[in-house]
């Protein structure tokens, strides 16, 4: 499923989501993209297979990100050395998919 994002200020991660999954429409503040954004929200929630469409896209998203967790465990247990590590040119961040 999509989100509805308004925001004068924007948030880089919603920029993100929007330009290279298609699972957020962002919008600002202004009535005219608050009207849009309504406009927006009733064709989604119109939609039959809402479900169907996003879920690819979902899972792209998920393909190309690291599991956090996975790298913050491995960041604790092997501090101080990660920083040579993570900054070494072929270090490799797909390890924590």
């Amino acid at each position: 499923m999509s989100h509805l994002y308004l925001d004068n200020k924007g948030r880089g991660y919603t920029d993100d989501l929007e330009k290279f999954y298609g699972l957020v429409f962002n919008y600002n503040e202004t009535i005219k993209d608050q009207l849009a954004a309504i406009k927006k929200a009733e064709e989604l929630a119109l939609k039959q297979n809402t479900k169907e469409e996003y879920l690819p896209k979902r899972e792209k998203f998920l393909a190309d990100k690291i599991d956090v967790s996975a790298f913050l465990i491995w960041f604790v247990e092997n501090y101080p050395e990660f920083v040579k590590e993570t900054r070494a040119k072929d270090f490799d961040f797909g390890r924590f998919k």
